[in-house]
Order: C-alpha cells, then sequence, then structure tokens
C-alpha cells in the first residue's frame, strides 16, 4: 500500500508541477485562495494532490514528494480532528495583516489548532515551514495508529461503499463501540477501589448511602475517560469532514456534560458528609443551608457547562454576555425582586433572627417556619395552612421570634369576690407564692404575687411567673397544672372567683296622703 502511494505520489507530483508550469491552476494569491487550492484539489472529484502541495510551497520540502505526502496529511489531520474550514470567514485579500500580530499571517484555528497557520511570501500565501515541520508530530498524535489501521483491518469487501461510507467505517464505528463497552466495564471496577481509597477520609462508616455516591462518581469518571478515548480514536475512520466535524462535536458535547455531572457528583459526596456533621449542632438553619447550598453549586456547574456547550458550537459567548450587558438594565428591572429576594435569604442565614422549627409573629402572618429557600421562606400557620413570605420583604421586618425564649410567661389575673377577709387573701396569696417555689417547671426568680387592684367587681390578684419548658405543648400543660392548682388553693382558702355583676338597689317610696 505505501509503495502504491509513493508511487501514485511520484507521478502526480511530476505531472502536476508541468501541468501548473503551464496552466497556472494553482492560485495562492490569498488565505482563502491558499486553503481552497489544498482542499480542493483533494477531494475525490478534483483530486490532484501535487496542485493541492502548491499551498504548502515546494521550496520548503525536500523534494515535491515529500511536499504531497505533507498536504495529504494536514487534511488528514483536519478531517480526523473533525474541523471544518469555513472558507467563507477567510480573508480573500492579498495584502492582509493579522491585527492582533500586526504580521501577514492567519491562523486557521487559533485555540485548536495554533499550530497550523499561513504566511505571506512575496505575492503569495503558503502554509508557513514550521506548520509543515509539525505536520507528521500533529498526524502521528491524531492517528497513533496510522491513518489506514482501521481500513487495513478488513479485507476488501471492507472498501465497499454504502450511504457514502464504506463497508470497513461501519465495522470500525461496531468495533469502537464494542471496545468502549467492555473498557467502560473494567474501568469502572478498576477504579472504584482507587476512589474509595481516595475519598476515605470523608467516607462515614457503614453509611451504605455515602458508598451508592462514591460508587455513582466512579462510574461518571470512568464515562469521561471512555469518551476521551473514543475521540482519540473516531479520527481513524476517516470520516467526511462534516459528519466527523458533528460528531466530534457531539461527543465533545457529551464530555462538558460528563464533565459536569462529575462536579455535581463530587458537590454531593462532600455536602452529604456536611450534612452528616450539621446535624449534630443545635442549630437548624445549617439543615435549610445546605440543601440551599446544594442549589447554588448545580446551578454554578450548569451554567459552566451550557456556556463551555456554546463555545464548542462555535457561538459568541463573548458578544452573548455583552448582549446580556447591554439588557442588563431591563433584566435588572425585571429581576429586581428576585435579587431582593436573593439578598434577603443571605442575610437571613448570615444573622440567623430565626431557626427552622422557630414560632414567629411578623406583620400579618405568624407560624412555624418550614423552609427558607432562595426567593421565599415558607410559614405553617395554626390552621396548618402554609404561609409564603418573600425574603426579602421578611428580612426588613420586625420579627418577633417566640422559638428562641428560654422562658416563657404566665401573666394572669386572679379576680375574688368582695366579701374575701383580709387574712383569707394573705393567706391566698402566699399560697400562691409557694406554688412557684416549689414547682420544677416554674422559675422561682423574678415572679410577682400580689393583690393588685379593687376592681368594680372583683379584687384583682397579679400572678406572673416564668416556665422553664422548651415548646408551645409543655407551655400548655404546665399553665393547666397551675390553674388546677390556684383553683384548688382559692377553695381551700373560702375564697370564690368573681365574675362581672352589677347589684341594684331600689327603694320604695310611700306614696304622699291625701
Amino acid at each position: 500500500m505505501k509503495l502504491k502511494l509513493i508511487f501514485t505520489v511520484c507521478i502526480t507530483a511530476c505531472w502536476s508541477i508541468i501541468s501548473y508550469s503551464q496552466t497556472g491552476h494553482a492560485n495562492v494569491s490569498s488565505p482563502y485562495h491558499a486553503v481552497f487550492n489544498h482542499l480542493h484539489y483533494l477531494q475525490p472529484d478534483s483530486y490532484e494532490p501535487a496542485l493541492s502541495a502548491v499551498s504548502l510551497n515546494y521550496a520548503a520540502c525536500a523534494d515535491s514528494a515529500e511536499c504531497i505526502e505533507r498536504a495529504i496529511q494536514l487534511k488528514q489531520i483536519l478531517d480526523g480532528e473533525g474541523l471544518f474550514v469555513n472558507l467563507e470567514v477567510l480573508p480573500k485579500r492579498g495584502d492582509y495583516v493579522d491585527s492582533s500580530s500586526n504580521k501577514a499571517t492567519y491562523v486557521l484555528f487559533p485555540e485548536l489548532l495554533p499550530e497550523v497557520y499561513l504566511v505571506r511570501k512575496d505575492e503569495n500565501w503558503f502554509f508557513a515551514p514550521q506548520t509543515l515541520q509539525l505536520i507528521p508530530t500533529i498526524h502521528k498524535k491524531v492517528f497513533p495508529f496510522g491513518s489506514t489501521f482501521l481500513m487495513n483491518l478488513f479485507s476488501s469487501f471492507g472498501q465497499r461503499t454504502f450511504l457514502n461510507l464504506a463497508i470497513w467505517q461501519y465495522l470500525g464505528f461496531l468495533l469502537i463501540a464494542l471496545c468502549s463497552f467492555i473498557l467502560y466495564w473494567f474501568t469502572q471496577r478498576l477504579l472504584r477501589p482507587f476512589v474509595r481509597r481516595a475519598l476515605k477520609r470523608w467516607i462515614l462508616k457503614d453509611d451504605g448511602e455515602q458508598l451508592k455516591l462514591v460508587d455513582r462518581l466512579t462510574s461518571a469518571i470512568s464515562l469521561l475517560l471512555i469518551l476521551q478515548i473514543i475521540l482519540y480514536l473516531v479520527p481513524m475512520l476517516l470520516l467526511p469532514i462534516k459528519l466527523g466535524a458533528f460528531l466530534t462535536k457531539a461527543i465533545t458535547i457529551i464530555q462538558i456534560a460528563c464533565i459536569a455531572l462529575v462536579l455535581i457528583r463530587v458537590a454531593n459526596f462532600f455536602i452529604y458528609h456536611l450534612n452528616a456533621l450539621v446535624t449534630t449542632t443545635s442549630s437548624k438553619m445549617d439543615d435549610q443551608l445546605l440543601p440551599l447550598l446544594k442549589k447554588i453549586v448545580h446551578l454554578v456547574i450548569v451554567a459552566g457547562a451550557i456556556l463551555q456547550v456554546l463555545h464548542v458550537l462555535e457561538v459568541n459567548v463573548t458578544a452573548l454576555i455583552a448582549g446580556v450587558s447591554i439588557g442588563g438594565l431591563a433584566i435588572a428591572l425585571a429581576a429586581q425582586d428576585a435579587v431582593k429576594n436573593f439578598i434577603g435569604s443571605i442575610m437571613i442565614f448570615a444573622d440567623k433572627p430565626f431557626q427552622i422549627g422557630d414560632y414567629i409573629i411578623g406583620s400579618g402572618f405568624e407560624g412555624q417556619v418550614e423552609e427558607v429557600g432562595f426567593r421565599t421562606t415558607r410559614i405553617k400557620s395554626i390552621d396548618t395552612s402554609i404561609i409564603s413570605v418573600p425574603n426579602g420583604t421578611l428580612a426588613n421586618m420586625n420579627i418577633q421570634n417566640l422559638g428562641v425564649r428560654s422562658l416563657r410567661i404566665f401573666d394572669t389575673k386572679i379576680g375574688v369576690t368582695y366579701d374575701a377577709q383580709p387574712e383569707q387573701l394573705r393567706a391566698y396569696v402566699n399560697d400562691l407564692k409557694n406554688l412557684i417555689l416549689n414547682h420544677e417547671m416554674l422559675a422561682n426568680q423574678n415572679y410577682y404575687v400580689h393583690v393588685k387592684e379593687m376592681a368594680e367587681s372583683s379584687i384583682n390578684i397579679m400572678f406572673r411567673a416564668y416556665l422553664e419548658v422548651p415548646g408551645y405543648s409543655d407551655e400548655l400543660k404546665i399553665k393547666e397544672e397551675i390553674i388546677y392548682e390556684m383553683m384548688q388553693l382559692a377553695k381551700s382558702n373560702g375564697l370564690e372567683f368573681a365574675f362581672p355583676s352589677q347589684t341594684i338597689y331600689t327603694k320604695s317610696l310611700d306614696s304622699p296622703s291625701n
């Protein structure tokens, strides 16, 4: 095969050099014409490699055969990497100068293949001598097993074509797919112990769920490696440039999605570990902060992946961002409430005016805090309905947090009837004080039990004490017990509770005698 190729190259080289000197078919007067000349004369219907090699400048090669071989290899590199040359964007002026370097050079793919570029010599444009020197190295990198490895792997029947592809190319697809599946199966099992060992210090003992997260991470890493191998093998299929470019971009986009998946699963692993730690703390806001942090991390990763995909699809991300900046005012006006609420949620997490489970009272609502999200805080009211309050509003509101109380007050007024004797009142007040001092759930400091006032229908006794209870249900239970004790003590002291009443005195007047 190689001898045949060399012989063909030599014959076509001699013929084309003579032909070019006579007819001048090759046009290399601008970057556009040089690239077009190189690619056009390597197409099946216009295959004249010697004319194509004119774009590489015969003077820069050891001989014409080497120049033709370099021209063929350069096209194979572009096809193998899926780099489709858009001729419409190439400069057609012979006096073109690169604005960034201020030199007469043109790089076809500055980011993906910066080694391949053209330079102007006299009045013509050629691929740079440095590019010619690097072509064999780049070609070997793109085709590590040679460009004809898969073609030679199958017998002569593989050269037949079907739907513009040779049979050997279809068989190559199947072979790569089969090898990739087998490699994925082995890679997943080989990587698992290494990943577990690397994350050993973060894995909680006997935590099956966390081990599942590690295995999912291993699967994503294995898939990423296999995609890279597939991307490494696809150039050997020698696909048509448009199909190769499409396939290369598709695999690259899947790779980006896989990288995002790996980062998300790494984040999930560490957030799960942090979640196990915060459950041991007294603060309940940490439990709510981690889900919010998880959403933010996922959002950042997905946004970064989307930007990378747009870059692969050759969308001008810089111009897109600039366009967003120009329309930023309108977006800001439309999204100012969302931004305000997001900042409000950050302020709530920073200041911690309440925790999950606290009972709070605000302007027009009261209830137990259920969840603090990006935009709103969800509060369960007494009737179990859910109230969603925007965080921006909540952060600037006066909030009464009943959940942080270390003591709960029991402040009431006891009214007894006016037929009570002073000795009975003194004894009753002393009994109420002893009730506070002897009750284990009542604070024996800062309490008040005094005869306070003589109202219209009762003598009122002030009773104020503090309950040492953790929750509202316990508060109600202790208050109930104390009320029963109050009633029992009043009965034992011969007192009766008063209720609003009025006494009307009437006087009959005798009629005057006549």
